[in-house]
């Protein structure tokens, strides 16, 4: 069982819940991202849903709040699987079952598109150590998904 099969909201200030935090707490902010459900679709149907699934502060220092997607899509396109998200956090848990199924292995490319301006430095540079960045990612995804 997928751990987007039930949607539900993201209400701790973990994985992209912590962007602006204090700001947004400042604004009277919902404080809370919604995270859809993924729905299985052999034609994808990309339906807008209507909740805020991001909220970050501009290069203008202007809180955004972004819509997205009503369910993540499951999908193939040339026998091959493929999942659609909207925030690129939410591809970890997918590549992980992929690998755990033998539908990937260590090492091999893999397509990630991503359209958005990266709008502050981050926190901690990239060392060029990808396994403490790896496990970054992991624990912020995992501690994202329990709350």
């Amino acid at each position: 069982m997928s751990i987007f099969s039930q949607a539900r909201w993201l209400t701790k200030p973990v994985g992209n819940n912590a962007f602006s935090w204090e700001r947004r707490l400042q604004a009277q902010s919902s404080m809370k991202l919604w995270i859809p459900p993924v729905q299985t679709l052999d034609c994808p149907n990309f339906e807008c849903g209507d909740a805020c699934v991001f909220e970050d502060e501009d290069e203008h220092g202007v809180l955004q709040s972004c819509a997205g997607l009503r369910f993540l899509v499951r999908t193939q396109w040339e026998s091959r699987p493929m999942v659609i998200v909207d925030n690129h956090n939410f591809v970890l848990p997918f590549w992980g079952e992929a690998l755990a199924q033998g539908r990937i292995s260590r090492g091999i490319p893999l397509l990630h598109l991503d359209q958005h301006k990266d709008m502050r430095r981050p926190e901690r540079l990239f060392d060029g150590c990808a396994e403490d960045f790896l496990g970054d990612a992991r624990e912020a995804a995992v501690q994202a998904l329990e709350h």
